[in-house]
């Protein structure tokens, strides 16, 4: 389900992480318009984890996941991009829809990467 940026609640998403402190989370800025981010980062994302199989295997179910959600979920007229936090091993998936186009990143940590959305939210409030 799709969110909207205004109705993104920071203090919850700051405080989700990986219980066992591994990258477990996927943190995907997608502007439409540059979608090509996916696979590079995947590949070199892959190649990162290649002797960590337990976080390799989580790496692939999260990005089947936000892959499966970007094929499926109708995009709204006007959407310029889409906001992704997720992590297959930690149950956790959110989607949010921005108000303007986002720099491309996908950033895997052991928790959502939030630096860009506080500094898109303090754009958009202010």
């Amino acid at each position: 389900m799709l969110t909207n940026l205004k109705d993104v609640d920071v203090k919850t998403l700051a405080e989700v992480y990986d219980k066992h402190n591994e990258d477990s989370f996927i943190s995907l800025y997608l502007n439409f318009a540059d979608t090509h981010i996916i696979k590079k980062r995947k590949q070199a994302c892959r190649a990162a984890l290649k002797f960590k199989k337990n976080m390799l295997v989580n790496f692939d179910k999260t990005m089947e996941s936000i892959e499966e959600y970007l094929r499926t979920e109708q995009r709204e007229q006007g959407q310029h991009g889409v906001i992704i936090f997720a992590s297959h091993v930690n149950s956790f998936f959110k989607a949010y829809k921005p108000p303007v186009s986002v720099e491309s990143q996908l950033v895997v940590d052991t928790s959502p990467y939030i630096k860009p959305l506080m500094q898109l939210l303090d754009e958009y409030e202010s």
